[in-house]
Order: structure tokens, then sequence, then C-alpha cells
């Protein structure tokens, strides 16, 4: 069987336990503006709610809103966001995404899930 046809029909018979939306504190991100939150976001990015990780995943089969509450985020180095993936955050009070001390890369958040 195709891969990803393999994967979509894996979800469709799972589909009401996969989690859609996560929020990154879930996954112990701090918004206080200390420490390296970096493998917390990206987690709450991967996470398939099946123990998996979405990477390279399909688009459809697996959509994910993640939200960042407000506050202020240090990455030590960049997000990988997932194909489907949304994050957001409050509008009236946005999150702060910062490059920490030492931070490696050139980008923040990078958009390519190749």
């Amino acid at each position: 069987m195709v891969p990803i046809l393999q994967e979509c029909l894996h979800f469709q018979g799972d589909f009401f336990t996969y989690k859609t939306w996560r929020n990154v504190q879930s996954y112990g991100a701090k918004g206080d503006g200390t420490g390296d939150q970096t493998a917390a976001i990206q987690n709450a990015l991967n996470d398939d709610s099946r123990g998996g990780n979405r990477y390279q995943g399909p688009l459809a089969a697996q959509p994910a809103h993640v939200f960042i509450p407000s506050g202020t985020y240090q990455l030590g180095s960049k997000l990988d966001l997932r194909k489907g993936t949304i994050i957001m955050g409050d509008p009236n009070n946005p999150p702060v995404l910062k490059a920490a001390p030492g931070f490696s890369g050139d980008v923040l958040v990078d958009g390519y899930d190749g």
C-alpha cells in the first residue's frame, strides 16, 4: 500500500482520538522569557497524538493548530513547522518568540517540511 494512503487510512480509523488543537504550555513551554523553549514548542508542532511524529506527514490527514499563549519564549535554535500547521497566539496580547543568547541558525521559524 502507498505509505501516504496507508497513513490516511490509519488516521481515518481513529480520527476521533487525533488532537488537532494543542497548547505549547501543555508540552512544558514557559512564556516567562527564561530558558530555551525550543524543544517544548517543537514537541507541540510534531505531536501526532499517537506517540509519533508529524514530520513529513500528509497535509490533510494531520492538521494542527498550535496555540502559543501570551508571554516571551526564548529559542535556542529554529522551530520547524509541519505541513498543515497553524501557529496562533492571543491577538490582543501576542506571544513573543526571541532568539536566546547563543542562538544557532538564521531564522526563528522555518516553514519548510520537505
